[in-house]
C-alpha cells in the first residue's frame, strides 16, 4: 500500500457504498487495503485513511497520501502525520528535537510505540479502551486532545454526535453534514485491529481537537 493514491481507495469506497460490485484488481495495481475510513461532506468523499499490515495512510480525493505511518522491523511506527489545523497539509514532527517542525523539515519524522492498549511518542499518549458495543480513544495525539467513541449504534467525536442506522455508516447533522463510513476490518467495532484502527482514526483526525 506504500505510496497509494488515496483517490483509488476513495473511488472503490464510493462504488461499494452505491452497491456496485468493485472491479477486480489487475496485476501490478495496488492491493486492496485491510480497512478504510472515509469522510464524506455533503455526500462527497474528501478524505480517507487506509491500513494494511504495515502501513496507515491518509489522503484526499485524487491525490497521493499526505500522511503515512509505517511499521519498522524494530516494532515502532515511523512516518509523518498531517496537521488538519492547516487544511490537511502535512506537518512533520521532529521527535528527536521535541518540537513541531516546519512542513519543509525533511528529517522531522514521528516515531510511535504501540504496546498493550497505548500509543506513545512525541506529543502522544493515547489509550484505546473497550466500551459496550465498541471502543473509545482518549488522550493526547501530536499535542492535540483526542476523544472519540465508536459503537454499533452511535459515535461521538469530541462534542460532535453521530448515529448509525446502517452498519459501518455514521451520520452527523453537523454543519456541513458529515458522514463517516468504515470498510473492511475498520468495521470491526467491537474488536478493532490494534494499533491499525486507532492509528487510522487518529491520522484522519476523527475526534482530534479541533475537529474534524
Amino acid at each position: 500500500m506504500r505510496h497509494t493514491r488515496i483517490g483509488m481507495a476513495l473511488a472503490a469506497a464510493i462504488v461499494s457504498a452505491a452497491g456496485i460490485a468493485a472491479p477486480s484488481i489487475a496485476a501490478g495495481e495496488q492491493p486492496k487495503p485491510r480497512g478504510e475510513i472515509v469522510f464524506y461532506v455533503n455526500e462527497f468523499a474528501y478524505r480517507a485513511a487506509s491500513f494494511d499490515d504495515t502501513e496507515v495512510a491518509v489522503g484526499k480525493m485524487g491525490g497521493p497520501s499526505f500522511s503515512s505511518l509505517q511499521l519498522t522491523p524494530g516494532g515502532t511506527w515511523n512516518g509523518q502525520v498531517a496537521s488538519f489545523r492547516s487544511g490537511g497539509n502535512p506537518t512533520r514532527f521532529a521527535f528527536n528535537k521535541g518540537i513541531v517542525g516546519n512542513p519543509r523539515y525533511k528529517s522531522g519524522l514521528v516515531e510511535l510505540k504501540a504496546e498493550g492498549n497505548r500509543i506513545t511518542g512525541f506529543g502522544t499518549d493515547v489509550t484505546v479502551s473497550k466500551v459496550s458495543g465498541g471502543f473509545r480513544i482518549t488522550g493526547l495525539w501530536m499535542l492535540s486532545n483526542v476523544d472519540v467513541t465508536v459503537t454499533r449504534s452511535s459515535a461521538r467525536a469530541q462534542a460532535v454526535k453521530f448515529t448509525s442506522k446502517v452498519a459501518g455508516r455514521y451520520e452527523s447533522p453537523s454543519t456541513p453534514p458529515l458522514t463517516v463510513v468504515l470498510h473492511g476490518e475498520a468495521a470491526r467495532i467491537e474488536d478493532p485491529p490494534f494499533p491499525h484502527m486507532a492509528l487510522a482514526v487518529l491520522s484522519i483526525g476523527w475526534g482530534v481537537y479541533p475537529y474534524p
